[in-house]
């Protein structure tokens, strides 16, 4: 703040953040001159700010938003790979199921990502078939990916004695922060439920639910968490340190013979 191609000029807390671009910058010369980055939470007002000509440029627009937008002569939509990645969090401390290396792959085959993809997300995304992700490397990569096979999980959690008649409860984020959040958590549900494990979805706000996931004393009540990191560093040690060792910020995760393998 101070040393970049623009300078500050003015903020509103929960309104507006005004720039002024710099010409004699040493590095990149802006090609603008004076910038103002308008908070609008609500999807549709963002949205329809540009329809009318109020504000030049919209981030972050819901992929169910976006095919009416593509056939406007006078918007263009630009579609870039981002730094946001989904997932599903389990409580592998307090849940003596989810503890299960077995439990945890059966839930893994039983939900049908391509389709959420295709229907929640409208295409908009990236499947991740396999538990290594992209934006992580040096990590074990099975042969083949687990895949939908709903009736095999239903078999491995059958035969790992899994409870069917007590409910999972399911935190996820509110509508605003990720796009489709609240759908994605619904859909989820719907192929868990399909192999009989039974859920209670619990929608909170992004700071309820931010507070959750990082808690330090992790809530024996939570089973599942709807997880999204925007982390594109593609070293895995700092994202493992705080994402699986025991106590860690966010992990819900506990192994000592991993805690090991993170000490050295």
């Amino acid at each position: 703040v101070g040393s970049g191609p623009f300078a500050f000029v003015e903020r509103r807390t929960k309104s507006y953040i005004k720039l002024q671009g710099f010409d004699r910058h040493w590095g990149r010369v802006p090609k603008v001159g004076d910038v103002t980055l308008k908070i609008v939470p609500d999807d549709q007002a963002r949205v329809a700010q540009v329809q009318t000509g109020e504000s030049d440029i919209a981030t972050n627009v819901p992929p169910v938003l976006v095919r009416p937008l593509q056939s406007s002569p006078n918007i263009e939509v630009v579609r870039v790979p981002s730094f946001g990645n989904v997932y599903l969090l389990m409580n592998c401390v307090s849940n003596p199921w989810l503890a299960k290396p077995e439990v945890r792959r059966a839930f893994n085959m039983a939900i049908d990502k391509a389709t959420l993809l295709k229907t929640v997300l409208f295409g908009y995304g990236t499947l991740e078939e396999l538990p290594c992700i992209s934006a992580i490397t040096g990590c074990d990569v099975p042969p083949e990916p687990y895949g939908y096979h709903p009736d095999k999980a239903r078999d491995i959690l059958v035969k790992a004695g899994f409870d069917f008649n007590k409910p999972l409860r399911f935190i996820g984020l509110g509508e605003g922060r990720v796009a489709q959040s609240r759908e994605t958590v619904e859909g989820t549900a719907f192929f868990l439920n399909k192999v009989g494990v039974k859920t209670d979805i619990q929608i909170l706000d992004y700071g309820a639910w931010i507070a959750t996931e990082g808690a330090k004393t992790k809530d024996p009540s939570v089973d599942l968490l709807f997880a999204y990191f925007t982390d594109y560093n593609s070293d895995p040690s700092g994202r493992l340190t705080r994402s699986v060792r025991t106590g860690a910020a966010y992990s819900w995760y506990s192994d000592p013979t991993t805690d090991a393998m993170l000490d050295h």
